[in-house]
Protein backbone atom coordinates (compact mmCIF):
# COMPACT_ATOMS: atom_id res chain seq x y z
CA UNK A 1 0.00 0.00 0.00
CA UNK A 2 2.73 2.45 1.31
CA UNK A 3 5.48 0.84 -0.40
CA UNK A 4 8.67 3.04 -1.20
CA UNK A 5 11.61 1.35 -1.96
CA UNK A 6 14.55 3.19 -0.26
CA UNK A 7 16.73 3.07 -3.36
CA UNK A 8 13.59 5.21 -5.07
CA UNK A 9 14.07 7.93 -2.40
CA UNK A 10 16.26 11.02 -2.50
CA UNK A 11 16.60 14.02 -0.48
CA UNK A 12 15.05 17.54 -1.84
CA UNK A 13 16.14 20.84 0.66
CA UNK A 14 13.19 22.83 0.13
CA UNK A 15 12.71 26.21 1.78
CA UNK A 16 10.31 26.94 5.16
CA UNK A 17 7.73 28.36 2.61
CA UNK A 18 7.72 25.83 -0.06
CA UNK A 19 8.03 22.99 2.31
CA UNK A 20 4.94 24.54 4.30
CA UNK A 21 2.78 24.91 1.11
CA UNK A 22 3.96 20.75 0.28
CA UNK A 23 3.00 19.51 3.68
CA UNK A 24 -0.87 21.81 2.80
CA UNK A 25 -0.51 20.08 -0.19
CA UNK A 26 -0.21 16.67 0.93
CA UNK A 27 -2.43 16.92 3.39
CA UNK A 28 -5.35 18.59 1.57
CA UNK A 29 -5.11 15.37 -0.96
CA UNK A 30 -5.09 12.88 2.09
CA UNK A 31 -8.19 14.57 3.16
CA UNK A 32 -10.10 14.45 -0.01
CA UNK A 33 -9.11 10.96 -0.36
CA UNK A 34 -10.66 10.26 3.16
CA UNK A 35 -14.09 12.26 2.42
CA UNK A 36 -14.09 10.48 -1.44
CA UNK A 37 -13.53 7.17 0.24
CA UNK A 38 -16.26 7.44 2.87
CA UNK A 39 -18.99 8.71 0.43
CA UNK A 40 -17.68 5.72 -1.50
CA UNK A 41 -18.48 3.68 1.26
CA UNK A 42 -21.55 5.10 2.03
CA UNK A 43 -22.69 4.88 -1.90
CA UNK A 44 -21.94 1.32 -1.79
CA UNK A 45 -18.98 2.38 -5.03
CA UNK A 46 -16.48 0.71 -2.81
CA UNK A 47 -16.91 -2.87 -1.16
CA UNK A 48 -17.36 -2.26 2.73
CA UNK A 49 -14.92 -4.88 2.86
CA UNK A 50 -12.16 -2.20 2.82
CA UNK A 51 -13.44 -0.83 6.04
CA UNK A 52 -10.66 -2.48 8.20
CA UNK A 53 -10.23 -1.64 12.19
CA UNK A 54 -7.51 -2.14 14.87
CA UNK A 55 -5.63 -5.65 13.43
CA UNK A 56 -5.64 -4.13 9.55
CA UNK A 57 -4.11 -0.90 11.16
CA UNK A 58 -1.52 -2.75 13.28
CA UNK A 59 -0.87 -5.39 10.19
CA UNK A 60 -0.20 -2.32 7.87
CA UNK A 61 1.50 -0.26 10.50
CA UNK A 62 3.67 -3.47 11.02
CA UNK A 63 4.28 -3.54 6.80
CA UNK A 64 4.63 -0.05 6.77
CA UNK A 65 7.45 -0.24 9.50
CA UNK A 66 9.61 -2.49 8.06
CA UNK A 67 9.93 -0.30 4.87
CA UNK A 68 11.48 2.15 6.83
CA UNK A 69 10.39 4.94 9.37
CA UNK A 70 9.27 7.27 6.44
CA UNK A 71 6.84 5.03 4.91
CA UNK A 72 5.64 4.21 8.58
CA UNK A 73 5.22 7.96 8.89
CA UNK A 74 3.46 8.56 5.87
CA UNK A 75 1.22 5.72 7.33
CA UNK A 76 0.32 7.20 10.81
CA UNK A 77 -0.07 10.85 9.30
CA UNK A 78 -2.90 8.69 6.68
CA UNK A 79 -4.22 7.25 9.96
CA UNK A 80 -4.23 10.25 11.90
CA UNK A 81 -5.90 12.50 9.16
CA UNK A 82 -8.60 9.34 8.51
CA UNK A 83 -9.65 9.57 11.80
CA UNK A 84 -9.52 13.50 11.73
CA UNK A 85 -11.85 13.92 9.01
CA UNK A 86 -14.30 10.92 10.90
CA UNK A 87 -14.68 12.58 13.73
CA UNK A 88 -16.28 16.06 11.37
CA UNK A 89 -18.90 13.50 10.25
CA UNK A 90 -22.36 14.60 11.59
CA UNK A 91 -22.65 11.66 13.67
CA UNK A 92 -24.48 12.46 17.18
CA UNK A 93 -21.15 12.04 19.56
CA UNK A 94 -18.78 13.07 17.27
CA UNK A 95 -17.81 16.53 17.22
CA UNK A 96 -19.23 17.08 13.99
CA UNK A 97 -22.21 15.60 15.31
CA UNK A 98 -21.64 19.04 17.85
CA UNK A 99 -21.27 21.31 15.38
CA UNK A 100 -24.33 19.74 13.49
CA UNK A 101 -26.49 20.55 16.37
CA UNK A 102 -24.90 23.79 17.67
CA UNK A 103 -25.83 24.73 13.75
CA UNK A 104 -29.10 23.69 14.02
CA UNK A 105 -29.85 25.51 17.36
CA UNK A 106 -28.44 28.79 15.89
CA UNK A 107 -31.37 28.15 13.23
CA UNK A 108 -33.88 27.69 15.36
CA UNK A 109 -33.09 30.02 17.60
CA UNK A 110 -33.18 27.29 20.72
CA UNK A 111 -31.11 24.49 22.43
CA UNK A 112 -32.33 21.22 22.76
CA UNK A 113 -33.75 19.68 25.57
CA UNK A 114 -31.35 17.55 27.37
CA UNK A 115 -33.78 14.80 26.60
CA UNK A 116 -33.41 15.45 23.22
CA UNK A 117 -29.12 16.08 23.77
CA UNK A 118 -29.23 12.16 25.23
CA UNK A 119 -31.11 10.60 22.56
CA UNK A 120 -28.85 12.00 19.71
CA UNK A 121 -26.23 10.98 22.11
CA UNK A 122 -28.08 7.32 21.99
CA UNK A 123 -28.30 7.37 18.51
CA UNK A 124 -24.63 8.32 17.78
CA UNK A 125 -23.29 5.77 20.08
CA UNK A 126 -25.42 3.02 18.52
CA UNK A 127 -24.16 4.18 15.02
CA UNK A 128 -20.37 4.68 16.38
CA UNK A 129 -20.61 0.40 18.08
CA UNK A 130 -22.51 -0.69 14.85
CA UNK A 131 -19.49 0.82 12.72
CA UNK A 132 -16.61 -0.61 15.49
CA UNK A 133 -18.46 -3.98 15.52
CA UNK A 134 -18.41 -4.25 11.59
CA UNK A 135 -14.72 -3.18 11.27
CA UNK A 136 -13.50 -5.38 13.21
CA UNK A 137 -15.74 -8.45 12.00
CA UNK A 138 -13.75 -7.62 8.92
CA UNK A 139 -11.09 -7.75 10.68
CA UNK A 140 -11.73 -11.38 12.12
CA UNK A 141 -12.71 -12.73 8.27
CA UNK A 142 -9.93 -11.07 6.89
CA UNK A 143 -7.27 -12.57 9.29
CA UNK A 144 -9.09 -15.62 10.50
CA UNK A 145 -11.67 -16.13 8.26
CA UNK A 146 -14.48 -17.02 10.79
CA UNK A 147 -17.91 -15.60 8.69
Amino acid sequence: MWEVPSSNLTTVHLGFTESAVQSFERVASSTWTTLVSIKKLVTAELSSKALSGPLSIADYSGKSAKHGLYTYLIMMAAISIAVGVFNLLPIPMLDGGHLLQYFIESIRNKDFTMSQQENFQYIGIATMTGIFVFAIINDINKYFSIF
